[in-house]
């Protein structure tokens, strides 16, 4: 029976690290064919009018995905105010003000209403 050592498992642990990264970049190269099969089939949907296309492999459908984001920050701000527009704004805290004021050891509480977790593991590097 062998003994289990840090020197065991830290070299299982990176060698395991090298194996993910190859199928990683296995996963890839395929899911790039799939982005261009997706454009292709996007294009005979176009070319044809069509929202959808049913074969006996499957259905090919037209979808539309939106982004929203924040292009200037004190532009759209200053119209929030003047509309009080307030419900186009969301709540969340800055992580880095928050520990920047908690201080490098975290000797200071968070601002109330705000919770601060922090979990503790390990990381490994190859020698």
């Amino acid at each position: 029976m062998s003994t289990i050592t840090p020197e065991a498992v830290i070299s299982a642990y990176t060698k395991s690290r090298v194996d993910i990264k190859a199928l990683e970049d296995q996963i890839e190269v395929i899911k790039e064919k799939q982005r261009k099969r997706e454009e292709w089939l996007l294009a005979q949907l176009v070319t044809l009018g069509a929202q959808n296309l049913r074969t006996s492999a499957g259905t090919v459908y037209q979808t539309v995905k939106e982004s929203v984001t924040c292009a200037d920050r004190d532009t759209f701000f200053a119209w929030v105010k003047e509309n009080d527009a307030y419900e186009y704004l969301q709540s969340a805290c800055s992580k880095t003000a928050v520990l920047e004021l908690m201080g490098d050891k975290r000797e200071n509480p968070p601002p109330p209403g705000i919770d601060f977790r922090s979990t503790r593991t390990v990381g490994i590097r190859k020698s």
